[in-house]
């Protein structure tokens, strides 16, 4: 479930550069395991009125596709 929020939501802000949500900048890329990873977006996850949290997606690759996302080897 998780998975697919983020999937589903973090495509409000598609980032080049680092970019920011809801006061909260995020880097465009990041080392993990030795792997460098690029952001591919990022999210504001909210019920109502609450701010609940920022979420950023980190992939090998950008893409626009979920499946391609879903389906890239390495971390994320």
């Amino acid at each position: 479930m998780v998975c697919t929020w983020l999937l589903g939501g973090v495509w409000g802000t598609v980032a080049w550069a680092s970019a920011t949500a809801d006061s909260v900048t995020m880097p465009s890329r990041l080392a993990l395991f030795g792997t460098e990873l690029v952001l591919n977006g990022t999210g504001v996850r909210s019920v109502a009125w609450i701010k609940g949290y920022v979420a950023a997606l980190y992939v090998v690759q950008r893409s626009s596709q979920p499946q391609a996302l879903i389906q890239q080897a390495g971390p994320k």
